[in-house]
């Protein structure tokens, strides 16, 4: 299912030429944009259904974690109660219309369920189990919460679900691969939400800054895969400016990189390592290999003692730190994709993403990491009583929403004041391309992804095999303590 390029939705075809009619941009679309197959209809897309399924009007109940973030509002990747005048939203409307249309296709009733992300979501998870009264049968919510009820049994094994294909296009194959876990599957992301990819952990740089410094925009480097970690670190490097002259560096100074803890996970992922990795009986461990802690160590002397790299919870914390990038002290920044439309709305300044750089250039891929309390995913009740239903009706959702809620996103967060970013919009796809989910990223409880994101914190790389030695065996214990529960579970 290959090249998604149309779904015959008059929404995502109106917001394309809204676009670019309010840009006035007649600049040849980006080889990323073109394809020379025909567009596949709407009934190539939705192949798998059978021929006259019909439900008759059954409402679908779907949970979703509400969550208001970083100035984007109250949003829901559900669905919305709206006209057909719609909300002056690109992407509220995508939602909107794609859920209208599963609607009218299966003769459903899709409703969503709000709950607060973290205060009430999982007790709402667990009464609908227990009770099995099947108030929702599905659940959109935050990583971070949604594992923590994995171990009780409160979600349905997502590969025990005949009418779900996760091999379809518009579901995340990586996340499949990270959240396979004992041969069972209990979360799945996809173009059907779309705060897993703001979730995804990037780089940011300043245009402006970079102009005026006579550096070379890193687009051409990711382009031709030389965008490494050494091309990284010599764009950041020595880049501090002490603007006050008082003989330290604070809130007032200029920088070349600022980043909070998870850089330490985020870099040693997008240098193709794994926080976990499997030993030779099958089980799962803490990855202790001599190259993961041989590119932890390069990492840890290129940068953590360098004033030119600031990370937060070192030094200043957030509301600080969060400030610099923004206010233009700071050369390049590690970011959330959820951050972009903010910094629109922030800075003067225009402004470019990146991936996370390679190790070196023979590294085939680059790959992006999550932050859990962003990243939503979604799940199946285990008190779910026609999986039939929800199979179908959430691949339909996935499969509408490819040229539609993700179309709207990506728009939504490369609109630079009346012009269209073609180089962001680019970097976007490939970071929504290399985006993983990681089983220790995902399962926090385990302590391991903890203890990588701990070298972030030191100022250099003494004693940190040591460290990573004395906390190694609790980590391990707690992954077999999880996995003993999982194979326990149905």
């Amino acid at each position: 299912m290959k090249n998604k390029q149309l779904l015959v939705l008059f929404l995502a075809a109106s917001m394309l030429l809204s676009a670019s009619c309010q840009s006035g941009s007649n600049d040849t679309p980006s080889s990323d944009d073109t394809t020379t197959n025909p567009p596949e209809t709407e009934a190539d897309v939705l192949d798998f259904l059978p021929e006259g399924l019909d439900y008759g009007g059954k409402e679908v109940s779907i949970l979703y974690a509400q969550v208001v973030m970083n100035n984007l509002g109250e949003e829901n990747e559900v669905t919305y109660s709206l006209d057909e005048t719609g909300s002056g939203d690109i992407v509220i409307d995508a939602v909107y219309k794609r859920t209208k249309t599963v609607e009218e296709k299966l003769n459903v009733k899709i409703v969503s369920r709000e709950e607060d992300c973290y205060d009430t979501l999982k007790t709402a998870i667990m009464e609908n189990a227990l009770s099995g009264s099947n108030d929702f049968q599905a659940v959109c919510g935050r990583l971070a919460t949604m594992s923590g009820v994995v171990p009780e049994g409160y979600f349905y094994n997502l590969r025990d679900i005949d009418t779900l294909d996760l091999s379809n296009a518009w579901w995340d194959q990586a996340v499949n691969e990270g959240m396979l876990l004992n041969g069972k599957q209990y979360f799945m992301t996809g173009d059907i939400n779309y705060y897993d990819d703001y979730a995804v952990i990037a780089m940011a740089f300043n245009k402006k800054l970079f102009e005026d410094y006579h550096l070379e925009e890193p687009y051409d480097m990711v382009r031709e895969g030389t965008w490494d970690f050494e091309a990284f670190c010599s764009i950041v490097k020595n880049a501090q400016i002490d603007l006050n002259n008082d003989g330290k560096y604070d809130e007032n100074d200029f920088y070349g990189f600022t980043a909070d803890q998870r850089f330490g996970t985020s870099t040693l992922l997008g240098f193709g390592e794994r926080v976990t990795t499997t030993a030779d009986d099958g089980s799962i461990v803490f990855n202790q290999s001599e190259s993961m802690i041989s590119k932890a160590m390069t990492m840890a002397e290129q940068l953590l003692s360098e004033d030119a790299f600031l990370v937060k919870e070192r030094k200043l914390g957030y509301a600080l730190g969060d400030a610099l990038f923004p206010n233009g002290q700071a050369l390049m920044a590690q970011t959330l994709i959820g951050s972009i439309v903010s910094y629109r709305q922030q800075m003067t300044d225009d402004f470019g993403i990146l991936p996370f750089p390679k190790y070196d250039e023979a590294q085939e891929d680059y790959i992006s990491s999550v932050n859990p309390y962003w990243a939503s995913v979604y799940a199946v009740s285990s008190s779910c009583q026609d999986t039939d239903m929800i199979g179908y009706v959430l691949d339909t959702m996935g499969a509408l929403s490819t040229d539609t809620v993700v179309e709207a996103v990506i728009e939504k967060n490369v609109l630079v004041k009346s012009s269209r970013d073609e180089d962001s919009a680019e970097m976007l796809r490939l970071i929504f391309k290399s985006k993983i989910l990681e089983p220790a990223i995902a399962y926090s409880s385990w302590g391991a992804e903890q203890i990588w994101n701990t070298i972030t914190m030191w100022n250099d790389a003494n004693g940190f095999v040591s460290y990573i030695a004395e906390n190694a065996p609790a980590a391990n214990q707690k992954i077999a303590d999880m996995m003993e529960k999982l194979d326990a579970l149905e």
